[in-house]
């Protein structure tokens, strides 16, 4: 066989595939002004801002101890309010979670960049 042999799909004009073109119905068109709704979750009430930062002023920022006590504090509180993701932990699960989580980079710089939004 040779390249120059070789023929586009729907020669002639014939549909060679298995479904008819002509049957299918097209997508309906969306109103791209249309509002998202929101799920009945996210309408309520905002949740309450973490008793972890209440306490806390910019100056944390400056002490790498009191920036990891914060984050922990705040890992920590986090996990407490999530038991509808996590379910129910015990202590040192808990523990272990809130150890790990505070030392992964990505979790910990996402952490500071909140508590910084938060207290500037």
């Amino acid at each position: 066989m040779d390249l120059n042999d070789i023929k586009p799909p729907g020669l002639d004009g014939a549909f060679t595939g298995s479904v008819d073109p002509t049957s299918q119905k097209p997508n309906a068109k969306k109103n791209p002004t249309q509002a998202f709704s929101v799920p009945s979750q996210l309408a309520a009430d905002p949740p309450a801002p973490l008793k972890a930062v209440a306490n806390l002023d910019k100056t944390v920022f400056q002490d790498p101890a009191k920036l990891h006590a914060a984050v922990r504090a705040s890992i920590a509180e986090l996990l407490d309010a999530g038991h509808s993701v996590t379910g129910p932990l015990s202590s040192s699960e808990k523990e272990f979670l809130t150890d790990f989580l505070s030392a992964d980079p990505l979790m910990r710089r996402q952490v500071e960049r909140l508590l910084r939004k938060v207290l500037s």
